[in-house]
């Protein structure tokens, strides 16, 4: 399986039965290797990203934490055990409708083996907030006191965030753990402030203030998770025609 290669499938139907897809399983056993089929070496660095979107989708919709250590499991989902930067251009062009922040140390993202790349630290924060074509969001900045327990507003903008506020739908992820290995800081650009309502796509210019109480101790990196509405129209002669932004 490569990328250039993926392995498509056809199901053709028998008359009137058919194959449910939504109860069948498909059960793979791979293994990632050099193009040549060689294992890949200890120090082997990855940067992609995608595996940050998984993370992240998972842990923001699923509430149950007993689901995501039982069930998710057989995808190899586990949780792990809770242990100044200003970007002009964050977004320029299509701004999304939800955005979530966080920070890793730089060689756990870049691939070392012993530092856990979904170990997403405060680093000291004192300072943080998205700019909207002048716009602040929030009103008023982040400015959470990681050290001496400051922190619950923004780990209740999570709630605000994923349309949790005031519904029993919990996170799996508790005071404790946003302040040690959690901290992922989510925002809510929707102008109607819901996450399932279409509205309509804006342009601009999303800038990041961020500040940090004390120097860093190392090179972080920045995980920017961004999602965004597209269209899907189907015209009169059955076109179907797909805005990405």
């Amino acid at each position: 399986i490569t990328d250039g290669g993926p392995i498509e499938f056809f199901i053709p139907g028998d008359g009137d039965r058919y194959l449910g897809l939504n109860d069948t399983l498909l059960h793979l056993r791979v293994k990632i290797t050099n193009p040549n089929g060689s294992n890949l070496a200890n120090d082997a660095a990855s940067s992609a990203t995608h595996p940050y979107r998984c993370m992240i989708e998972t842990l923001l919709n699923f509430s149950p934490p007993d689901t995501l250590s039982s069930q998710f499991t057989v995808g190899l989902f586990y949780k792990d055990t809770a242990g100044v930067c200003n970007q002009e251009n964050l977004f320029l062009g299509s701004i999304p409708k939800y955005v979530v922040l966080g920070m890793v140390h730089h060689e756990a993202f870049t691939g070392r083996r012993d530092l856990s790349p979904f170990n997403f630290r405060h680093y000291d924060i004192e300072y943080l907030a998205l700019c909207q074509d002048g716009r602040q969001v929030p009103a008023k900045a982040f400015q959470p006191d990681f050290n001496n327990g400051v922190s619950v507003r923004e780990f209740y903008n999570m709630f605000l965030a994923t349309g949790r506020h005031l519904k029993d739908l919990p996170l799996s992820i508790s005071r404790d753990d946003f302040n040690d290995g959690y901290s992922l800081f989510v925002f809510n650009l929707n102008p109607s402030d819901d996450n399932d309502a279409l509205s309509t796509v804006s342009n601009g210019n999303l800038r990041l203030e961020l500040r940090f109480r004390t120097p860093l101790p190392h090179t972080a990196t920045l995980i920017v998770y961004a999602c965004y509405d597209s269209i899907l129209e189907i015209n009169a002669k059955r076109q179907v025609l797909v805005d990405y932004y």
